[in-house]
């Protein structure tokens, strides 16, 4: 109990930062994308975060709503990313999602590794989706890292079989690309590098696990834990990633991103 209260009245700003930062190019690449497929639709936006993404996207869906599991960010979101087609709620995926209608498109960049039932998650999902409805959906690929999580955040990542495996399971319609850096950039491999030189970082990803160390990661602010346990990731603009398409470029991305439709109705 005491884990979850926390966790939904922290702002959360990311395992890296902010939830959408002006230097974390990966990112702005992924709402970027978004906002091409945006024009005249009713957008759902799954782990808003503090709405940053918000001010990309709102400039030409018609209507966008922003959920986020924690109450504290969305407060956050209200004050600082204001916008006149724009609204947030609470909402926890894993759970009915608030009564706001259905979409024509929904987000949900970096969602999916957080949630312990995947699957009721995805239901629920599908359930605030029109029957034309597109999902754009992206996740670490812990395939490049031998299967050792991103972050101790995360309840569960997925390699690129996996996902494909997962996706198609829900939808008769998926499409997986990477987000990779581009030749001269080695932003994400120079992090792994960097973090893995930090032995504070080493000793705790092999205390991860323990239950208690997790809920002690909730109640230290992220930022102050990067502080502590992690060196700054090198700064990264949109210009140093590239989307891949091919099953070998995929499996090696540091990023997937599925575009998927045609919800399969289940239980």
């Amino acid at each position: 109990m005491l884990l979850r209260w926390f966790s939904k009245n922290t702002v959360h700003f990311g395992e890296r930062g902010s939830h959408l930062r002006p230097d974390d190019g990966s990112c702005i690449m992924r709402y970027k994308i978004a906002a091409k497929q945006c024009a005249g639709k009713r957008v759902l936006d799954i782990g808003c975060g503090t709405g940053l993404g918000a001010s990309l996207i709102s400039q030409t869906a018609t209507q966008l709503i922003g959920i986020d599991y924690s109450s504290a960010t969305i407060a956050y979101a209200k004050r600082h990313n204001r916008l006149d087609n724009v609204e947030y709620y609470v909402a926890d995926i894993q759970k009915e999602i608030v009564e706001v209608g259905t979409f024509d498109l929904v987000c949900m960049f970096e969602v999916l590794e957080h949630v312990q039932n995947a699957r009721l998650a995805m239901h629920n999902v599908t359930e605030k989706m029109k029957p034309d409805a597109v999902l754009l959906l992206s996740t670490p690929n812990v395939g490049i890292r031998g299967g050792k999580h991103e972050s101790l955040y995360h309840e569960h990542e997925y390699t690129y079989a996996e996902l494909s495996t997962f996706l198609r399971s829900l939808f008769r319609e998926v499409k997986i690309i990477g987000i990779a850096p581009v030749a001269n950039n080695q932003t994400d491999q120079n992090w792994e590098r960097e973090k893995g030189k930090n032995f504070l970082t080493k000793v705790a990803a092999s205390l991860a696990r323990l239950h208690l160390v997790k809920v002690l990661y909730q109640l230290i602010p992220p930022r102050l834990i990067e502080t502590i346990l992690r060196v700054k990731l090198p700064v990264s603009k949109e210009s140093d990633w590239r989307l891949v398409e091919t099953t070998q470029e995929i499996e090696k991305a540091p990023h997937l991103m599925a575009i998927v439709s045609g919800a399969i109705q289940t239980q």
